[in-house]
Formats: C-alpha cells, sequence, structure tokens
C-alpha cells in the first residue's frame, strides 16, 4: 500500500513503515521515524486529509476506519502508540 504524493510537482510512492489492523477493525498507518526528514509533513498532510478520506470512502473498503500516528522519538514511541491505540479504541466506530 503506497501513499502517492505529489513533492516538487513529481508523483511519489511512498510506503508506510507499517499498517496495523486493531482489535476495533481500525486501520492504524504507523510512520516510525529517528528524525523527521524533509518530506515527513508533506506525507503526513496528504495521508491524513487525502489518502484515507479517500480510502474510507470507497464502496470497495465499507465500514473500515483508518488513522495515522507518526512516532519520532525512540524513548516514547511505545508510549505514543500505546496511547493512540487506547484513544482510537476508546472512540469506537462512528
Amino acid at each position: 500500500m503506497d501513499s502517492p504524493i505529489s513533492l516538487q510537482r513529481r508523483l511519489e510512492a511512498l510506503p508506510p513503515r507499517f499498517v496495523a489492523r486493531l482489535a476495533d477493525d481500525t486501520h492504524l498507518i504507523v510512520e516510525v521515524k529517528g528524525q523527521p526528514g524533509p518530506n515527513s509533513e508533506a506525507k503526513k498532510r496528504y495521508t491524513t486529509e487525502w489518502w484515507i478520506p479517500a480510502v474510507a470512502g470507497t464502496p470497495a473498503l465499507p465500514h473500515r476506519r483508518w488513522a495515522f500516528v507518526e512516532l519520532t522519538n525512540k524513548n516514547t514511541m511505545r508510549d505514543e502508540l500505546y496511547q493512540t491505540i487506547r484513544d482510537l479504541i476508546g472512540k469506537g466506530n462512528p
């Protein structure tokens, strides 16, 4: 599953690090970075503002929730990921 984004007028396919299917069937796109790169913000924005709404709205994938998290601090990654999962599962389906 690639996330095609436009960077400086050219289209690139950037695969996420992980896609986790949570207990409530939410699909969580997990991007892990030691340090955010020059395209990190563009990729995050594209994924959250364009890719997720497009995929979530397709009839081919009904009733699926999608979310995105970017983890950058190795000392807090585990806690951030667990908190994101708790927050998502606590929301339930819309």
